[in-house]
Protein backbone atom coordinates (compact mmCIF):
# COMPACT_ATOMS: atom_id res chain seq x y z
CA UNK A 1 0.00 0.00 0.00
CA UNK A 2 3.27 2.51 -0.52
CA UNK A 3 1.62 5.29 -3.04
CA UNK A 4 4.11 5.48 -6.07
CA UNK A 5 2.56 8.00 -7.60
CA UNK A 6 1.97 10.90 -5.22
CA UNK A 7 3.24 11.75 -2.20
CA UNK A 8 1.11 12.01 0.88
CA UNK A 9 0.80 15.60 1.64
CA UNK A 10 -0.65 15.40 -2.05
CA UNK A 11 -3.65 13.50 -0.84
CA UNK A 12 -4.00 15.14 2.05
CA UNK A 13 -4.43 18.97 0.65
CA UNK A 14 -6.55 17.08 -2.39
CA UNK A 15 -8.86 15.57 0.34
CA UNK A 16 -9.23 18.86 2.41
CA UNK A 17 -9.58 20.80 -1.16
CA UNK A 18 -12.11 18.49 -2.20
CA UNK A 19 -14.30 17.96 1.18
CA UNK A 20 -14.21 22.20 1.65
CA UNK A 21 -16.00 22.46 -2.02
CA UNK A 22 -18.26 19.67 -1.51
CA UNK A 23 -19.48 21.36 2.03
CA UNK A 24 -19.77 24.60 0.68
CA UNK A 25 -22.16 23.56 -2.53
CA UNK A 26 -23.66 21.54 -0.71
CA UNK A 27 -24.53 23.94 1.90
CA UNK A 28 -25.51 26.66 -1.27
CA UNK A 29 -26.99 25.37 -3.87
CA UNK A 30 -28.52 22.36 -2.14
CA UNK A 31 -29.44 23.20 1.44
CA UNK A 32 -30.31 26.70 -0.16
CA UNK A 33 -31.23 26.57 -3.04
CA UNK A 34 -34.31 24.47 -4.66
CA UNK A 35 -37.16 23.14 -2.23
CA UNK A 36 -36.12 19.91 -1.85
CA UNK A 37 -36.45 17.40 1.54
CA UNK A 38 -32.83 18.11 2.46
CA UNK A 39 -33.37 22.05 2.16
CA UNK A 40 -36.88 21.54 4.16
CA UNK A 41 -34.54 20.05 6.81
CA UNK A 42 -32.26 22.61 6.27
CA UNK A 43 -34.72 25.33 6.99
CA UNK A 44 -35.93 23.44 10.11
CA UNK A 45 -32.17 23.78 11.47
CA UNK A 46 -32.37 27.56 10.88
CA UNK A 47 -35.56 27.90 12.77
CA UNK A 48 -34.92 25.73 15.49
CA UNK A 49 -30.78 24.82 15.40
CA UNK A 50 -31.26 22.97 18.89
CA UNK A 51 -33.15 20.09 16.86
CA UNK A 52 -31.09 17.68 16.17
CA UNK A 53 -31.58 16.98 12.21
CA UNK A 54 -28.86 15.27 10.02
CA UNK A 55 -27.47 12.71 7.91
CA UNK A 56 -26.85 9.23 9.79
CA UNK A 57 -23.69 8.23 10.77
CA UNK A 58 -23.60 5.84 8.01
CA UNK A 59 -23.68 8.21 5.47
CA UNK A 60 -19.91 9.69 5.96
CA UNK A 61 -18.68 6.02 5.47
CA UNK A 62 -20.71 5.25 2.58
CA UNK A 63 -19.28 9.20 0.86
CA UNK A 64 -16.05 8.13 1.93
CA UNK A 65 -16.10 4.59 0.29
CA UNK A 66 -17.75 6.53 -3.00
CA UNK A 67 -14.74 9.11 -3.06
CA UNK A 68 -12.02 6.00 -2.38
CA UNK A 69 -13.32 4.08 -5.71
CA UNK A 70 -12.73 6.44 -7.97
CA UNK A 71 -9.37 7.98 -6.27
CA UNK A 72 -8.06 4.43 -6.47
CA UNK A 73 -9.45 3.48 -10.06
CA UNK A 74 -7.54 6.93 -11.18
CA UNK A 75 -4.01 7.14 -9.05
CA UNK A 76 -4.04 4.28 -6.51
CA UNK A 77 -5.12 2.25 -3.25
CA UNK A 78 -2.71 4.45 -0.86
CA UNK A 79 -3.83 7.82 -2.71
CA UNK A 80 -7.37 7.09 -1.86
CA UNK A 81 -6.87 5.76 1.66
CA UNK A 82 -5.37 9.07 2.65
CA UNK A 83 -7.83 11.15 0.04
CA UNK A 84 -11.01 9.94 1.58
CA UNK A 85 -9.69 9.37 5.01
CA UNK A 86 -9.19 13.55 4.76
CA UNK A 87 -12.66 13.55 3.74
CA UNK A 88 -13.74 12.13 6.71
CA UNK A 89 -11.38 13.77 8.79
CA UNK A 90 -12.79 16.82 7.61
CA UNK A 91 -16.39 15.81 8.08
CA UNK A 92 -15.51 15.70 11.77
CA UNK A 93 -13.88 18.93 11.66
CA UNK A 94 -17.06 20.28 10.37
CA UNK A 95 -19.13 18.34 12.65
CA UNK A 96 -17.22 19.48 15.80
CA UNK A 97 -17.22 23.95 14.72
CA UNK A 98 -20.71 23.37 13.87
CA UNK A 99 -22.45 21.57 16.92
CA UNK A 100 -19.51 24.11 19.03
CA UNK A 101 -21.51 27.20 17.15
CA UNK A 102 -24.53 25.92 18.21
CA UNK A 103 -24.16 24.92 22.19
CA UNK A 104 -21.15 26.61 23.13
CA UNK A 105 -21.96 30.30 23.38
CA UNK A 106 -19.47 33.38 23.49
CA UNK A 107 -16.49 30.65 23.19
CA UNK A 108 -13.61 32.47 21.97
CA UNK A 109 -10.63 30.10 23.46
CA UNK A 110 -11.03 27.67 20.42
CA UNK A 111 -8.27 29.36 18.46
CA UNK A 112 -9.08 29.32 14.86
CA UNK A 113 -12.57 27.72 15.28
CA UNK A 114 -13.48 30.53 17.34
CA UNK A 115 -13.60 32.74 13.76
CA UNK A 116 -15.01 30.11 11.93
CA UNK A 117 -18.23 29.85 15.08
CA UNK A 118 -18.59 33.33 14.38
CA UNK A 119 -18.98 33.16 10.50
CA UNK A 120 -21.32 30.14 10.82
CA UNK A 121 -23.50 32.40 13.33
CA UNK A 122 -23.35 35.11 10.83
CA UNK A 123 -24.91 32.75 8.62
CA UNK A 124 -27.81 31.86 11.26
CA UNK A 125 -28.55 35.78 11.47
CA UNK A 126 -28.55 36.65 7.50
CA UNK A 127 -29.33 33.35 5.51
CA UNK A 128 -27.42 34.99 2.68
CA UNK A 129 -24.05 34.34 3.16
CA UNK A 130 -21.03 32.46 4.61
CA UNK A 131 -21.71 29.18 3.22
CA UNK A 132 -18.55 27.55 4.53
CA UNK A 133 -18.58 26.07 7.92
CA UNK A 134 -14.88 24.54 8.01
CA UNK A 135 -13.57 27.58 5.80
CA UNK A 136 -14.29 30.91 4.96
CA UNK A 137 -12.08 30.29 1.48
CA UNK A 138 -15.05 29.23 -0.64
CA UNK A 139 -17.10 32.43 0.68
CA UNK A 140 -14.48 34.96 -0.62
CA UNK A 141 -14.26 32.92 -3.97
CA UNK A 142 -17.46 33.05 -4.83
CA UNK A 143 -18.03 36.86 -2.75
CA UNK A 144 -20.77 35.19 0.08
CA UNK A 145 -18.87 36.24 2.93
CA UNK A 146 -21.17 38.33 5.18
CA UNK A 147 -19.66 40.60 8.46
CA UNK A 148 -20.23 41.57 11.37
CA UNK A 149 -21.50 45.17 10.22
CA UNK A 150 -22.74 43.93 6.70
CA UNK A 151 -25.11 41.89 8.49
CA UNK A 152 -27.58 44.54 9.15
CA UNK A 153 -27.66 45.40 5.58
CA UNK A 154 -28.56 41.68 4.57
CA UNK A 155 -31.95 41.92 2.68
CA UNK A 156 -32.61 37.65 3.89
CA UNK A 157 -35.92 36.69 4.83
CA UNK A 158 -34.80 36.77 8.64
CA UNK A 159 -37.77 37.31 10.97
CA UNK A 160 -38.01 39.03 14.07
CA UNK A 161 -37.71 35.98 16.25
CA UNK A 162 -34.34 34.91 14.85
CA UNK A 163 -32.42 37.75 15.65
CA UNK A 164 -33.61 38.03 19.02
CA UNK A 165 -30.88 39.12 21.73
CA UNK A 166 -28.88 40.96 18.82
CA UNK A 167 -27.36 44.50 19.53
CA UNK A 168 -27.69 46.95 16.63
CA UNK A 169 -25.61 47.65 14.08
CA UNK A 170 -21.99 47.80 14.87
CA UNK A 171 -20.39 51.82 14.44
Amino acid sequence: WVSTSAPGWTSTATGTVTFTMYEYGLHRWLYHGRRTAVATLHTRHHRDPDVLVGAPFYFSLGVTALNWLPAAWLVDRAFASVFAGMILYCYAQQSVIHHVAHNWPLTSGLGARSALRRHHLLHHHTGGGNFGISTRFWDHVFGTVVTPKARWRVQAAVTPGECQGLRGPPR
